[in-house]
């Protein structure tokens, strides 16, 4: 057996890396567009996984000596770049980018790191053994559930036939793989349309014009007014989700730090989407079932600037939300209805924490530009003065 040298364990993590970060800005970037509600919770919670693996390879890294930021990724050639770009734009479907991404593109990355695995020197390299088996194990997990799921939404092969399976098949294998190149290709950026607001089940009702939007006047001390907060919450859940997801995937130099603690917050928001469904459906309800307005995201995610983004969202929405969740426990508790006491309450620390992510890289990457500091943090008051369509209280956009 030729074990691999330390150079070349270098050279491959950093290939990893690079397939992990685009995996996380491509699933990130398509989520808003998915209409199917497991789908988007999914995604959400894959964003957190590829952000950790990146980190586990960044550490790694660091430890065998590529401790500069441009020699911790590697571009893989032009084909390989030409298909990403190809994969991005041209998969329409929800079942074409699962089987694309979450099949093809995974198992290719699993296939490589398990012959990394086979030419893997141990005890001296079990640092590096330890990471590839751990993302081995986590992709093998999500290539079955994409296969599955994918299974459910095209049961009949209506979508995915096999002539499609092997066009497909066929593509990624003309690219040559992600595994280094002569000529490396360059990166393509991921742009977006101007969005009026996410995709939803057809099944949902959207109210297009927010002015006409009635105050709802609903309470956590009674059945029809926990259902129907509990509807505002998961759908804000789910616009937490497409909005970091596309943050991670429009601005892809934010600092490495500030990306993981985006996406541990989309996982966060898909955790608090599952809860919330499931006490939903305990008190008979059913996500889709109450009309949805979408004005706070409009004035979020069209914003160029990722800070005022975090600004409008993480700083005052989700601060504002905590306040309500905060009464919502206490009338729960005076109704003895514990479970949902209990559950708004863990969600709720998880909001403050990320109240103060917002604030933490607002402060940071506007240090020594008080010009910059200023206007970010006036933003939020311009949106709720100036732009806030009538009917639109702040109880309504901390849930939007």
């Amino acid at each position: 057996m030729q074990y691999l040298s330390k150079e070349e364990v270098v050279d491959r993590f950093r290939h990893y890396r690079f397939i992990k970060n685009q995996l996380l800005e491509i699933i990130g970037g398509w989520v808003q567009f998915l209409p199917e509600i497991e789908i988007k919770i999914q995604y959400g919670r894959q964003l957190h996984h590829d952000a950790l693996h990146s980190d586990l390879l960044k550490q790694r890294l660091n430890y065998l000596g590529a401790r500069i930021d441009s020699r911790q990724m590697a571009y893989p050639g032009k084909k390989f770049m030409s298909y990403l770009e190809d994969v991005w734009h041209s998969a329409d479907h929800t079942v074409i980018k699962l089987y694309t991404v979450d099949v093809l593109i995974r198992s290719l990355l699993v296939d490589v790191i398990r012959e990394h695995l086979d030419r893997t020197s141990v005890p001296e390299d079990k640092a590096s053994e330890d990471i590839l088996r751990r993302i081995v194990s986590d992709d093998y997990a999500r290539i079955s559930w994409a296969n599955s799921a994918i299974t459910e939404l095209d049961p009949q092969g209506e979508i995915l036939n096999e002539s499609i399976k092997e066009r497909l098949r066929a593509k990624i294998a003309e690219s040559g793989g992600f595994m280094g190149s002569n000529e490396p290709g360059t990166l393509f950026k991921k742009e977006f349309p101007y969005s009026k607001h996410p995709v939803r089940p057809s099944s949902w009702k959207i109210i297009e014009d927010a002015g006409s939007y009635s105050e709802k006047n609903n309470s956590f001390d009674n059945i029809e007014g926990k259902r129907r907060l509990l509807h505002d919450l998961i759908d804000g859940e789910l616009c937490s989700i497409e909005r970091l997801g596309k943050m991670l995937a429009e601005f892809p130099d934010l600092p490495w730090e500030m990306k993981t603690q985006l996406a541990k917050q989309a996982w966060d928001e898909s955790r608090h989407a599952e809860a919330q469904i499931r006490r939903l459906k305990e008190f008979g309800g059913k996500p889709g079932q109450y009309p949805v307005n979408y004005w706070g995201w409009e004035v979020d995610v069209n914003r160029p600037d990722p800070l005022e983004r975090l600004a409008i969202s993480n700083m005052t929405f989700e601060s504002e939300a905590c306040k309500h969740m905060s009464n919502w426990i206490e009338m729960a508790r005076a109704t003895g209805d514990e479970e949902s006491a209990r559950l708004i309450e863990f969600i709720l620390m998880d909001e403050v924490t990320h109240v103060q992510i917002g604030k933490r890289w607002v402060e940071e990457l506007t240090k020594g530009d008080l010009e910059h500091y200023n206007r970010v943090l006036s933003y939020p008051e311009f949106v709720l003065q100036t732009l806030r369509p009538k009917g639109i209280k702040m109880d309504d956009l901390a849930s939007n």
